[in-house]
């Protein structure tokens, strides 16, 4: 598979039962962000959702979702937090693209 030429920022952090989960903050989709886990693949998340409920993945722990990721053609680029700028760039792009997720107030 072509390897992206656009790095993707992701997150990878644990669920309580083993599970690896990867974070993709700024590929926004509906006001949520997109995640990948190996079993269940790519799906929209709820990022502070996800935060709230998961632990930081280790190195060791994020190495084999990172390098499926790599096998899918995903250009990862690990960070551990949002850049709040970057994050509001993210969302105001989702909002011209679904309006409909950003009530106007809310």
């Amino acid at each position: 598979m072509t390897k992206d030429t656009i790095k993707t920022a992701v997150i990878f952090r644990m669920w309580p039962d083993g599970g690896c989960l990867a974070l993709m903050p700024y590929l926004r989709e509906g006001g949520n962000c997109m995640s990948y886990q190996n079993i269940g693949q790519h799906g929209a998340a709820d990022y502070a959702g996800c935060v709230r409920s998961t632990r930081p993945a280790t190195p060791a722990e994020s190495a084999p979702l990172a390098a499926e990721l790599a096998s899918i053609g995903y250009n990862v680029r690990i960070i551990k937090r949002i850049n709040p700028a970057a994050l509001r760039r993210a969302r105001a792009e989702d909002e011209k693209n679904s309006p409909a997720c950003y009530p106007r107030g809310a």
